[in-house]
């Protein structure tokens, strides 16, 4: 039980150190959202399902139209088949790019999203069929949504695992449709 501590001590220390340059105004409880979704698995007999829950806790309006932002995602895959496991939890600090259309909307304000290699603590090293070499690989996601006027935020995305390369091993776990439903502060 030690090495997922450390895994996750490293992660979040790695995200500390990341943003200690930056304005400590930026530290706040940004968003808060629940992710559903699942679907069949590219290139395996199986079907994943996904939950998780996201915490922005560090943003930096770049302009009205872009923002970078840092955040943890906790979450929990699963899936039906295969020989490996059937259920994984994952643990992610995150980077993400939130590109907003110019215009608003009667339903908000249109955005596109890309969660780009955030380093990921996997519980086990196989989703089903799909293997990982390693407890340790990156989470990728785009999503496409909008925030209403009142700071709901509401998305469809595709999430991946994988550890990007990095060892031999690299099945990625894909989760190609997601909902998102949260709230921005």
């Amino acid at each position: 039980m030690k090495t997922p501590r450390r895994i996750l001590s490293l992660l979040m220390l790695s995200g500390l150190i990341a943003s200690s340059s930056v304005h400590a105004d930026n530290f706040a409880l940004h968003s808060l959202v629940l992710n559903v979704g699942g679907g069949k698995q590219f290139d395996a007999s199986q079907d994943n399902s996904l939950v998780a829950l996201d915490v922005e806790w560090w943003a930096w309006e770049r302009s009205p139209r872009q923002t970078l932002s840092i955040g943890t995602s906790v979450a929990q895959w699963r899936t039906n088949a295969g020989p490996g496991a059937q259920v994984v939890n994952v643990v992610s600090i995150y980077p993400q790019l939130t590109l907003y259309y110019p215009e608003s909307f009667a339903l908000g304000q249109a955005f596109f999203q890309v969660r780009a290699l955030g380093p990921s603590w996997i519980s086990e090293n196989s989703l089903g069929y799909r293997q990982q070499s390693r407890h340790f690989a990156f989470n990728a996601r785009l999503a496409a949504g909008v925030v209403t006027p009142n700071d709901w935020i509401i998305s469809l995305s595709y999430q991946h695992i994988s550890n990007a390369g990095w060892s031999s091993t690299n099945d990625g776990w894909d989760s190609p449709i997601n909902l998102a439903i949260g709230r921005r502060f």
